[in-house]
């Protein structure tokens, strides 16, 4: 996922109304209310024809953060693994093991950041 894309999601989330939000169960026409709770009549909800769907959608609201913010760490764990190897290359360059494992390290975080890319 391009940094971008992660930001684009991170604006929808912080634009979104504030959770946890909830799914009502189905009416008589079968069709569910999402938003956050106590709103339901207010502007700040939505009917779905499937209680499936709106418990998806309301359980977005605090799965979508959680989500970016795993991302984030591992991408912040995945440059520090870099930046240790680095420094090994740095102290060991030359040597078969620790410049084939740099190389390799390279060539995953470019597929990893940048999965639009050829590898």
């Amino acid at each position: 996922m391009a940094d971008a894309e992660l930001e684009a999601i991170k604006a929808r989330v912080e634009a979104a109304t504030p959770g946890p939000w909830d799914a009502s169960a189905p009416d008589e026409d079968g069709e569910s209310i999402v938003g956050a709770p106590g709103e339901w009549w207010d502007w700040d909800h939505t009917t779905c024809e499937h209680y499936d769907d709106a418990v998806f959608i309301a359980h977005a609201r605090t799965d979508v953060p959680a989500l970016v913010a795993e991302v984030e760490r591992l991408r912040a764990a995945n440059d520090r693994l870099a930046q240790r190897i680095g420094y090994w290359h740095s102290r060991y360059a030359g040597h078969p093991v620790v410049d084939e494992l740099h190389a390799l390290v390279q060539i995953d975080r470019r597929a990893a950041l940048h999965p639009e890319e050829p590898s």
